[in-house]
């Protein structure tokens, strides 16, 4: 599935905080880079989301 709706700063939140059945993930078992890395994969299709990461 290719989701256009992800952005970064939700992923991060979601990761962190957790959700429903889904459960939180601390900095020890992923790093704040690997996170950063991760959102900014999963956002790669969001249109929003690429052009806010490039006026940064």
């Amino acid at each position: 599935e290719q989701r256009t709706d992800l952005v970064p700063d939700f992923v991060k939140a979601i990761v962190r905080q957790g959700v429903s059945f889904m459960p939180q993930f601390r900095k020890t078992e992923i790093s704040d880079a690997d996170l950063e890395a991760l959102a900014a994969y999963l956002a790669r299709n969001n249109p929003t989301s690429a052009a806010s990461a490039s006026s940064e």
